[in-house]
């Protein structure tokens, strides 16, 4: 069992000094923490990480199996849905003793159809692209795999569902606090869940309006313009010790408050937060702004990335005809002129 030192209790240690054991050897840690509850779960992180990486250390790139790294993948992912893990495990047996380094796209391709004959493409996404993709990306970023790129099928003749600024409106009035902040944030700025939840204060610049954000997809910092509204929704937010922004550790998280604020207010609705990154770009392209400037806004990679999530509007094409039903009828600058009768 580790040893917990309370501030006050060694020499000028104003928060907690914790030190034990991991795999044989001994570390002693400085936390942030100011209660040994915090103390506790920041052992418990540095114990984990250390384990993982005292495993890798006994692992390299050429005996890694993907077997072992559905197993790795499982024990830093406690609150996936037993589905989810359902869709791992199927994975872990179709690829039993497989060699990471050797596996490309079209094996996870492949292994789709063969899993799942019959099956509709959101189905091979669910089940098989995005378990496949996650558990291969948290392997490349060890260095244990090249980094794979699965795209995901998209579904014929169906209309993936969208929710605009103007119709999440009326959640963001009826949420408070934390969740009302975080609504916000989609609303405006339709940032991915994940990336949004995982801001600390240290990226914000609280005069410029600005924000040094992790893009995941990019694997980089970009900063990015903060909405004024947004920002005052931030400050209000209170102080974290782990210095994050938002208290949500995981997107299932944002879910389940999200759906509990529904229910509470009787709302015919339901939303996700990716609803709101294609809801934001069909509303400034129907507000007249380029897809260079949405693409820096929402920080997409390419331009072709932003043209999937505009949405078919009608109504944007009116003003066109408009136009052309003026030149009809005008008298003509063409030289050809209609002959006498």
């Amino acid at each position: 069992m580790p040893t917990f030192y309370p501030p006050g209790t060694r020499k000028s240690n104003k928060t907690y000094i914790v030190r034990g054991r991991v795999g044989g050897r001994q570390y002693e840690i400085t936390t942030e923490a100011g209660n040994e509850r915090a103390a506790k779960a920041a052992w418990e992180d540095f114990a984990s990480e250390t384990r993982r990486e005292q495993r890798d250390a006994n692992r390299d790139r050429n005996t890694a199996t993907f077997d072992w790294a559905c197993d790795e993948y499982l024990s830093t992912r406690p609150q996936l849905t037993r589905n989810y893990v359902r869709s791992v495990n199927n994975l872990r047996s179709y690829f039993a003793g497989w060699f990471l380094k050797d596996m490309t796209a079209d094996d996870v391709y492949t292994a789709a159809h063969k899993m799942l004959p019959m099956a509709k493409p959101q189905t091979h996404n669910s089940q098989v692209l995005i378990p496949a993709g996650a558990i291969l990306h948290q392997m490349a970023r060890r260095g244990l795999c090249n980094h794979i790129v699965l795209s995901m099928k998209k579904p014929k003749g169906v209309i993936r569902p969208v929710t605009y600024p103007s119709d999440l409106e009326i959640l963001v009035k009826a949420a408070s606090g934390e969740l009302k902040a975080l609504l916000m944030t989609f609303q405006i700025h339709g940032w991915r869940v994940t990336e949004t939840i995982k801001i600390k204060r240290e990226q914000i610049d609280w005069k410029r309006a600005q924000i040094n954000r992790w893009v995941a997809k990019s694997q980089q910092h970009r900063r990015s313009a903060v909405d004024r509204e947004v920002l005052k929704a931030w400050k209000e937010l209170p102080e974290r010790s782990d210095g994050r922004l938002f208290s949500y550790r995981y997107r299932r998280a944002v879910y389940i408050a999200i759906d509990a604020l529904i229910e509470e207010t009787g709302l015919d609705m339901h939303y996700r937060p990716h609803q709101s990154r294609r809801g934001l770009v069909t509303t400034l392209r129907n507000l007249g702004w380029g897809l260079d400037d949405i693409q820096q806004a929402g920080q997409w990679e390419s331009r072709s990335s932003v043209v999937t999530y505009d949405q078919d509007n009608p109504e944007r094409t009116r003003p066109m005809f408009k136009d052309l039903r003026g030149t009809i009828g005008a008298e003509s600058s063409n030289p050809m002129k209609r002959k006498k009768a």
